[in-house]
């Protein structure tokens, strides 16, 4: 299979880099739609989607030659033809995620959220980057003799420009970037279905990558061909690294389903590590899932109560009619400085009952005796006494009540 796609003399197109960069930029164009939703500005993510991928790419070729060493100790130049292939993917998302941690961490910008955001982006990219192995007739399986009945049969369906794509050295290979690019693509439409949950939690995304693409790697590493697995010690290298991916998913998992209900949603605002709003992340409405205080209400928040109105105007009324009685006479003896020393005596029950009669009566009086106009005199003869009694109408309330007043 000819893997150049393009050949202009002077600079060649291979296929391979042709997949690489059509899986980044479909990745990249979720990230940028859901990072925009979290308010995180298109500025800030242009920033994080270019240094990462740079990083990535960096760390994926830097894994691949660590490894496989001898290839390139005596071919130095060789190292910088990533075209040819040799990006491991480990390398990629460890270099890669490393960078994020800390750019996030420097930004103020909730990391396990951007971490679940990248995680649906990379995951459809590595769909779509698998193929470039298909071009580059490299990382595939064993005989497809030697696979059994199963995986012979399954073979036979395929279209059969794979199938002559994946005949290598006169034997047909196990097309592993099939396999690996269709369980991927599964676990894309597993992750899109997952985020729109609304109780799913910040990280858990991240987890449920991990622990899916370490289970691939896992079962698909046991198949592919001895020439491309890296070893160390007799140990893949791969399926240890895919072994720790499943268990830093399940961490982060399982983390975070032992907190509250209502707390770390992945479907709240973005949120800042330090409250404070940057100038490459866009202000936000909404409730802070960062509080664990009244949780349930920061959820489905409850208007304020409306202040009832009373039917009956006379209840707006302040103040009660004030009667010259026994009772206010006591009271008007207690609060005037002037008056200790003289001796006060409680009032008896029909004197409470006379008072109470003649308030009902002044305010069941009628409107024309209510609205006449005092006089100038009288007014002012009238206020200071008025002002004096404003307390008293607690006084009368209760018989009892004053007893125990009096004798304390």
């Amino acid at each position: 299979m000819n893997g150049v796609m393009l050949d202009l003399g002077f600079v060649q197109i291979y296929w391979y880099s042709i997949c690489i960069v059509l899986g980044m930029a479909v990745g990249m164009a979720f990230v940028y739609s859901e990072a925009s939703k979290k308010g995180i500005s298109e500025s800030a993510m242009t920033d994080i989607i270019f240094y990462t991928v740079l990083i990535a790419i960096i760390g994926a070729r830097l894994w691949y030659v660590i490894f496989e060493w001898g290839k390139y100790q005596n071919n130095i130049i060789g190292i910088f033809e990533i075209w040819h292939g040799g990006l491991a993917i480990h390398g990629a998302i460890i270099f890669g995620g490393l960078f994020l941690v800390l750019h996030s961490l420097k930004k103020k910008i909730d990391t396990l959220k951007l971490l679940d955001i990248c995680s649906v982006g990379l995951i459809i990219g590595q769909a779509i980057g698998r193929w470039g192995n298909f071009f580059n007739q490299e990382v595939y399986g064993k005989a497809v003799s030697e696979g059994g009945k199963i995986f012979s049969d399954l073979f036979k369906i395929l279209p059969g420009f794979i199938q002559e794509g994946m005949k290598i050295g006169g034997e047909y290979r196990e097309p592993l970037f099939l396999y690996e690019s269709i369980l991927c693509l599964i676990g894309f439409i597993v992750l899109l279905i997952i985020r729109r949950r609304k109780y799913i939690k910040t990280g858990q995304i991240f987890g449920i990558y991990c622990m899916w693409y370490g289970a691939i790697r896992v079962f698909l590493e046991g198949m592919r061909d001895e020439e491309y697995n890296l070893t160390v010690g007799g140990f893949k290298v791969s399926q240890i690294v895919a072994i720790g991916m499943i268990l830093v998913g399940l961490f982060f998992f399982i983390r975070r389903m032992r907190t509250s209900r209502f707390d770390h949603l992945y479907n709240d605002n973005i949120v800042l590590t330090n409250d404070k709003v940057e100038d490459d992340v866009m202000p936000y409405t909404g409730y802070s899932y960062d509080s664990t205080k009244d949780a349930a209400a920061r959820i489905n928040p409850k208007p304020a109560p409306k202040p009832v109105e009373p039917e009956d105007d006379s209840l707006l009324m302040n103040t009660t009619p004030v009667v010259n009685t026994p009772t206010t006479n006591i009271a008007n003896n207690i609060l005037n400085p002037n008056n200790a020393g003289v001796s006060v005596e409680a009032p008896t029950q029909p004197q409470v009952q006379q008072t109470q009669v003649s308030v009902q009566q002044m305010q069941h009086a009628p409107q024309t005796e209510l609205q006449a106009q005092p006089s100038a005199s009288t007014v002012q003869q009238t206020q200071p006494a008025q002002q004096a009694m404003e307390p008293t109408t607690q006084v009368a309330a209760d018989n009892q009540s004053t007893h125990t007043f009096l004798n304390i």
